[in-house]
């Protein structure tokens, strides 16, 4: 019989993947693709996260995920051994022991009864007597400390973030993953929907400090787990926390600000019209690449696209763009060529009408989104 390993591995092979490109298209690290490959399962962090990545892995190789979890459950028990008690046959003895445990215990029984009803030793508990209830609490998880501007991996329920801001640490607890996943973080708590994303005050100056995204909640796994989004960089500059936890910016060029210098970016102009008017973009792909996009105010789509494949849509007024590998993807807006960055560059852009500032024509750009 195959093993797990052998078997990702050699599906993997067949399609041509390098491990360094799997590793950018599935957000899953290089050393947790060659454990999964290695078996070397002692260098996950717990058996939720060798699942999740085990899951993950096999759904991006077209392999069935409850097929491979099922033959590594099954390798595992193959590798444990009996208990050697139960290949021993059990003597029977004559239990004295447990013959004198019960006489005493028959003894005392009587005892306690008698001083019950002639003394009053013993007080009955009033009637109207309500229980304290015990308080739920969220279990202690793993502490994971946010180095990265993005980290995006599974998580348990009980989990801790730490997420530093201007030097000072931050904690983000786990508190609650159910229909809804709920974070705490100092004295606040946030609820957030599958599919849907927030961002957190966390230094409680009125500003976001950090945009959260949740993509999937597994709420029949034990603990609970979520596969989550952490994006320090996510949030545009402009943008603030108002009391119902909702984005507000200040306008279209604002999305294109960042405080880094380096990775400053000027609007493209695509094309310029009297009169704003419908637009079709059109993307080929050149390699796998993961898309997601959001037509004005339609729900937003995310699809995984392999190499040969190309999508074509119509916006009215503007579209939301983000794709893992800008190199893989060749776009095309009203027809005209638009480079969205080079090989593994991870690009978001926001494409839409604005009206000119000199000749009142609209102006059809592309505004990076950082």
């Amino acid at each position: 019989m195959e093993s797990v390993g052998a078997r990702l591995r050699h599906t993997r092979e067949s399609h041509g993947y390098t491990i360094e490109q799997v590793a950018r298209d599935t957000h899953i690290a290089k050393r947790f693709i060659d454990a999964l490959e290695n078996e070397d399962f002692s260098a996950f962090p717990g058996d939720p996260y060798l699942i999740g990545f085990m899951r993950t892995y096999s759904d991006y190789l077209g392999l069935n995920p409850q097929e491979t979890i099922q033959l590594y459950h099954n390798m595992q028990l193959q590798e444990q051994p009996p208990p050697i008690e139960e290949l021993i046959a059990p003597r029977h003895q004559l239990p004295v022991g447990r013959i004198l445990i019960v006489a005493v215990a028959i003894a005392a029984v009587v005892g306690i009864g008698y001083l019950a009803v002639t003394s009053d030793v013993f007080v009955r508990q009033p009637e109207d007597a309500t229980p304290v209830a015990e308080q739920p609490s969220t279990p202690v998880g793993r502490t994971h400390r946010m180095v990265e501007q993005i980290v995006e991996q599974r998580f348990a329920l009980g989990d801790r973030i730490v997420v530093p801001v201007l030097d000072v640490d931050y904690t983000v607890t786990i508190a609650a993953i159910g229909q809804s996943l709920t974070l705490r973080y100092g004295d606040a708590e946030r609820a957030i929907g599958a599919d849907q994303d927030a961002v957190l005050d966390l230094t409680q100056d009125g500003r976001a400090d950090l945009r959260v995204v949740v993509r999937r909640l597994e709420t029949q796994e034990t603990p609970p787990t979520a596969v989550l989004r952490f994006d320090r960089g996510g949030v545009p500059a402009a943008a603030a926390v108002v009391d119902d936890g909702a984005v507000q910016d200040s306008g279209l060029p604002d999305l294109g600000a960042t405080s880094i210098p380096a990775r400053e970016a000027q609007a493209r102009l695509i094309t310029q019209a009297t009169t704003a008017a419908p637009f079709t973009i059109q993307i080929n792909f050149v390699g796998n690449t993961m898309v997601r996009y959001q037509l004005d105010s339609a729900p937003r789509v995310e699809q995984y696209h392999q190499s040969g494949q190309s999508i074509s849509v119509t916006a009215q007024r503007q579209i939301k763009l983000w794709v893992s590998n800008a190199g893989s993807t060749r776009l095309q807006v009203a027809g005209q060529d638009v480079p969205l960055g080079g090989p593994g560059q991870v690009t978001a852009a926001l494409i839409a009408w604005v009206p000119g500032q000199q000749t009142g024509d609209q102006l059809l750009q592309i505004f990076p989104v950082y």
